[in-house]
């Protein structure tokens, strides 16, 4: 960080760090979800039709919109990144 930074600058670049992670943290779920898929499906057919319609259709659909499901959540943690976008764009134009 720059030494001439204002504290509410440095205050507002570590949170747009932080925002960063969240979005990382997001898609490292994404690979996660995709490896216990390919592993459980691997593991026991019977238990991923099982699993496929339950546990893991519900973390899917929690992650974003962006999936095979009907429905969806009512809320997302992309819709948590999108809003958390918006804030922070918000409060760096004060």
């Amino acid at each position: 960080m720059n030494s001439l930074m204002t504290r509410e600058e440095r205050e507002q670049e570590e949170k747009r760090e932080w925002l960063d992670r969240l979005g990382e943290i997001k898609l490292e779920m994404e690979e996660l979800l995709d490896e216990a898929k390919f592993l459980t499906r691997e593991l026991d057919r019977g238990e991923w039709d099982r699993a496929e319609r339950t546990w893991y259709a519900h973390i899917q659909m929690h992650l974003d919109g962006d999936h095979e499901w009907l429905g969806g959540a009512s809320h997302t943690l992309e819709d948590t990144l999108a809003t958390l976008e918006v804030h922070l764009d918000e409060s760096e134009a004060d």
